[in-house]
């Protein structure tokens, strides 16, 4: 089981590890690119040309240091700068520091660069504290960026979606991988935010287990392994009745093909017995799609039926679909 992190869950964690624990923002950082880069490089050729498009903040520092990275492993690699260099918090300033230390293409006049000539593109331009439309220049180069044709990969979450609600603030970045750092952020898991960020890959880069001590954990992933070792053993002894009993309220007059579907579901997730109540029209559909279910029927010649003994025979009840 794996923890999802909303944007102010996200922003303490970052706080706690640099401010309390004391921790350098240049280490996770650094650590953060790292991961990018291997995320990239495992994926993409040396012979690709990438951009990395940074905004001002902590974001565009990760997509500056990734893209040097990137660049000692012989990759081909510009990096276009949209935001004010005044602007700049410290650590992103020293990453651009580094880059042009290292004779880097740096741009900031983005009429030199054309994205026809990239095949790859690293999304640095917003990170979790966007919380307002984005508008202007930077919408321009999101739209840009999507029409582009080009492999992007974000970094801890595609700009322009909420890290939170997953909602599109004005434009979004459409990527094929998002890496992010930490923790899942629950933006990427919600739609439409989980149709923007493609794959995604979370990186360990070292923020300590006591920074996530005043977090309230409310949201969790699970994968294919942990499913199956909760999942309830079969047994090899054993019958129908030994794996509960669900009873399916559901379907009408018009509409039966949801008490289908929600039985067959109770089936396909390890129920031994399953009965579905609904309307007398479904009868032969049921008994021609699904025999091995029970069944009971109500409206046939306007009649009625009694739950009382199904309710007490059931183990868990399914009611509603279609009805």
């Amino acid at each position: 089981m794996s923890i999802m992190l909303d944007a102010e869950q996200a922003k303490e964690v970052d706080r706690i590890s640099i401010q309390e624990l004391g921790m350098p923002s240049l280490v996770l950082m650094e650590r953060a690119s790292l991961g990018v880069a291997k995320a990239v490089a495992r994926r993409v050729s040396s012979e690709k040309r990438i951009l990395a498009v940074c905004g001002s903040g902590n974001n565009g520092g990760d997509g500056v240091a990734a893209a040097r990275i990137l660049s000692e492993w012989g990759y081909s690699v510009a990096i276009l700068l949209l935001g004010q260099e005044d602007k700049f918090t410290e650590e992103m300033a020293a990453q651009v520091r580094i880059a042009r230390n290292l004779g880097m293409r740096v741009e900031s006049d983005e009429a030199t660069v054309d994205l026809a000539q990239y095949s790859v593109i690293l999304d640095g331009i917003f990170g979790i504290g966007l919380v307002r439309e984005v508008q202007g220049n930077y919408r321009k180069w999101i739209e840009r960026i999507n029409e582009s044709g080009a492999d992007v990969y974000a970094i801890d979450i595609p700009s322009g979606i909420h890290a939170t609600t997953g909602k599109v603030l004005g434009a979004g970045i459409c990527a094929k991988v998002t890496v992010t750092f930490g923790s899942m952020k629950l933006g990427t898991a919600l739609y439409p935010g989980r149709l923007h960020a493609g794959e995604v890959i979370v990186e360990d880069i070292g923020f300590p287990k006591e920074a996530l001590r005043g977090i309230s954990a409310k949201y969790f992933t699970y994968g294919v392994e942990e499913l199956e070792k909760h999942f309830p053993k079969r047994i090899p002894q054993s019958n129908k009745g030994s794996y509960g009993r669900l009873l399916v309220i559901a379907g009408s007059e018009h509409m039966g093909g949801a008490a289908l579907f929600a039985a067959k579901a109770g089936y396909l997730m390890g129920a031994g017995l399953v009965k579905v109540v609904t309307h007398e029209n479904n009868r032969v559909m049921l008994q021609n799609k699904l025999p091995e279910a029970l069944l009971g029927v109500y409206g046939g010649n306007g009649g009625t039926y009694d739950l009382t003994d199904d309710l007490a025979w059931a183990t868990a009840v399914v009611i509603g679909p279609g009805m």
